[in-house]
């Protein structure tokens, strides 16, 4: 019970009717219950951030949204349901300051990146920096490859391109194959399966392509990179300059948010409302410097549980350090440099290096080999871009 003694009792029951959603969402993830639930609580989150706001977030979320720089339709898709833009400012702002599903603001800004290279003290929200110190350039602020209104840029060819696709779902490798198709590159298909059955499958899907095909059905290990950097190492290292890593996309634990990843994920990196493979191989061709594009996904992710596990293989890469806030292709898909992958193919990994199944959620040798790959072009001297569709987000 609250007494007028105690002004901030309100306050603390509020913050722990949040955790406590917190904690009631994570249970309905792990038992696998379906999206519908856990949009509900994302609503019921939505209203205790608000309700339970710092006032002094006030100030700096009217500055905000005064700026214009919180793109709401990138940032967050649940800010399009909150109708004011101080309440989608402030929604932001506490998301930061809690450390609860932390997004970028807009394209091409990683806040993190930003707070950890200008090393802002925790009080000190780092968009609200950026914009006081006037929008400095800096490894926080990353290359975009958009569309265009204009001429679709093409690949000439001279460049030996193949797409790996780790095919788990073999119902949902027509939806890749849509988008890829909407393309003038038809790169090379390097294709894993887990079984015999999916094997015939994608087999009969990809008949008829213009070019090489090779189907392997390999071992239901080390989900869709043991493939990628075991199972086809050989046939990627010296055949080709650029390779490119798909898989089909799907959440057993999130059905509704799987099927919306999966689709930006191709949109972005395939196809859909633009010619996207062209545009990236086009600027990788011109661009020399640029090791490896993936898309610009609004969350902020960091090592979380995996940093333990990075650690351990940058330390077999000859890396020294890692640093605490970085760029990586959330959901390991990518167009990549072959040059850039050799540490990671340098490891001669064996199927027993990868995390046996069930994999976690969080915590393992897979998510950390994820967040490393958005490390290797800086290992390289090169540098990664992403990928921006607008209209297309999470």
């Amino acid at each position: 019970m609250t007494t007028s003694s105690d002004p901030h009792a309100e306050l603390r029951l509020a913050r722990a009717a949040f955790r406590a959603v917190r904690r009631a969402a994570d249970r309905l993830l792990r038992h696998r219950l379906r999206w519908l639930y856990v949009f509900l609580f994302e609503e019921l989150r939505i209203r205790l951030i608000l309700w339970t706001r710092p006032r002094r977030l006030d100030s700096a979320a009217e500055v905000l949204a005064a700026s214009g720089a919180l793109d709401r339709a990138y940032s967050n898709v649940l800010h399009q349901r909150i109708r004011r833009p101080q309440d989608a400012a402030r929604f932001y702002l506490a998301s930061w300051r809690r450390g609860i599903d932390a997004r970028k603001p807009f394209p091409g800004f990683h806040p993190g990146v930003y707070a950890s290279m200008r090393r802002l003290d925790a009080n000190r929200e780092p968009l609200m920096d950026f914009l006081a110190a006037g929008h400095p350039s800096g490894p926080w602020c990353a290359e975009l490859i958009e569309p265009s209104s204009g001429v679709i840029p093409s690949a000439s060819g001279a460049v030996r391109c193949a797409l790996h696709i780790h095919v788990y779902y073999p119902e949902l490798l027509p939806r890749m194959l849509q988008c890829l198709l909407l393309n003038k590159t038809r790169p090379d298909l390097l294709v894993s399966v887990t079984s015999e059955t999916a094997q015939r499958q994608v087999l009969e899907q990809l008949a008829g392509y213009p070019q090489r095909v090779l189907v392997r059905e390999l071992a239901n290990r080390g989900r869709d990179l043991a493939p990628l950097f075991t199972g086809f190492r050989d046939e990627i290292i010296g055949r080709y300059d650029i390779i490119g890593h798909m898989h089909t996309k799907k959440s057993p634990y999130n059905e509704g948010f799987g099927a919306r990843w999966g689709d930006f994920l191709c949109e972005n990196l395939l196809g859909g409302r633009a010619p996207m493979l062209d545009l990236i191989l086009a600027r990788m061709e011109g661009d020399t410097g640029i090791g490896m594009v993936f898309p610009d996904d609004p969350r902020a992710e960091g090592w979380r549980a995996n940093r333990r596990f990075a650690e351990a293989l940058a330390h077999r890469m000859g890396w020294q350090g890692l640093p605490d806030s970085f760029w990586f292709p959330m959901g390991s898909m990518f167009w990549a440099r072959v040059p850039v992958l050799e540490p990671v193919w340098g490891l001669n990994l064996s199927w027993e290096d990868y995390t046996p199944e069930p994999v976690p959620l969080d915590g393992s040798m897979l998510h950390a080999l994820e967040r490393i790959l958005g490390l290797c072009s800086q290992a390289a001297g090169l540098r990664n871009a992403l990928t921006h569709v607008p209209g297309v987000s999470l």
